[in-house]
């Protein structure tokens, strides 16, 4: 395996402590011919004697972006040239979930006057890091990072670089986190099931995903609803994405069909219902079939599917939230955002009765978690 080179990202205190002042000003923190705290108060802040503060503040004079007049203090002369960059890497920018994601982000960065650059990290933990040291390269301030693969992140949360872990999130105990309760949505699509006459239903997923959090989950709550769910029916593609799905339905078709398959994300489920309604199987009268995150193409195969909505704009917009935060006020305590998500029934497992989406609504788990 070849090494991996790793730029020399490590500043002098002067140089990061002008790298989140310049970000301030950025995101008008503080504001065109304002003046910005003195060199005191940012010594108390930042834990450094006023050299270092001037230091800092010299260098963005030098830039132009601020001026100092003497008996007054330091104010914005400018805003910064170059507009601010911000990073997002997931594991496959083919995956709709992604795309909808990125679009979302940008839409955002795009009302704060920010750029995004994305980068494909595949699922490893070599091509992450490769990934993440080439967004570094870039000259992004921070990065959204999503992810379910089993991947060893500890070489690149200790970056300067900011780093907040977003919608796929790592089993980390250090890290900021903002993400879906994965554990209520699985129970509320088990619940619905239930209500549906489901008795015994498969789970299907791909190789590329730790999947740990929705598995146990909809185990534990399969338990609670007399469904049951064989360790034989727990089916795993090699695959990824919709070929995943097809190949993890074409398995169960070999077997004794349960009533339902619940399969990873929509992007499996997709796969999935190709391939029972090429086997002639009808939807959801032979079988019922549901995904999790609610993309779009899923509202529009040839029987919409049932699944969670991931409320992507509302995590986006938290996750960017804390990423600006670390990048204005440095790294801080770290956060754990959950938040809720609905149930949306279509026709996979509504059959006859679907006439319209109708959404099904978590309990509230917004809130910062200590």
């Amino acid at each position: 395996m070849n090494d991996i080179i790793k730029p020399n990202i490590r500043k002098f205190k002067y140089m990061e402590i002008a790298d989140i002042l310049r970000s301030r000003i950025a995101l008008g923190d503080y504001p065109e011919n304002g003046l910005i705290p003195s060199e005191a108060v940012l010594g108390q802040e930042f834990c450094v004697n006023r050299a270092t503060i001037k230091s800092a503040v010299n260098m963005l004079i030098s830039e132009g972006i601020l001026e100092c007049k003497s008996a007054v203090g330091s104010f914005v002369r400018k805003m910064p040239d170059t507009k601010m960059l911000i990073g997002y890497i997931c594991p496959d920018l083919r995956d709709p979930f992604h795309s909808e994601m990125v679009q979302e982000i940008q839409t955002q960065l795009l009302n704060r006057g920010a750029g995004l650059t994305v980068s494909a990290g595949g699922y490893s933990s070599e091509t992450y890091e490769k990934a993440f040291h080439s967004l570094c390269r870039s000259g992004v301030r921070g990065v959204l990072i999503s992810t379910f693969s089993r991947i060893d992140f500890s070489s690149i949360y200790r970056g300067d670089v900011p780093v907040v872990f977003t919608a796929g999130v790592p089993d980390m105990n250090c890290a900021d986190k903002v993400s879906i309760d994965n554990t209520t949505g699985m129970r509320l699509i088990a619940e619905h099931l239930a209500e549906t006459g489901v008795r015994t239903t498969a789970y299907a997923n791909t190789s590329g995903f730790q999947d740990d959090v929705r598995i146990t989950a909809f185990a534990a709550a399969c338990k609670e609803f007399d469904i049951e769910l064989s360790a034989r029916n727990v089916v795993i593609s090699k695959k990824n994405g919709k070929d995943g799905g097809e190949e993890c339905m074409k398995t169960l078709l070999g077997r004794t069909l349960p009533d339902a398959v619940v399969c990873y994300n929509d992007w499996t489920a997709i796969g999935a219902e190709y391939a029972a309604l090429s086997a002639g199987m009808k939807i959801p009268a032979d079988i019922k079939l549901t995904g999790f995150d609610n993309i779009l193409v899923g509202r529009h195969v040839p029987v919409p599917i049932t699944t969670i909505n991931y409320e992507m704009s509302r995590i986006s917009e938290k996750a960017l939230e804390i990423l600006f935060r670390k990048i204005s006020h440095g790294q801080g305590s770290d956060e754990t955002c959950l938040f809720s998500g609905r149930l949306v029934v279509r026709a996979s497992t509504a059959g006859e009765n679907f006439r319209s989406e109708k959404e099904l609504c978590m309990r509230e788990m917004s809130g910062q978690v200590s």
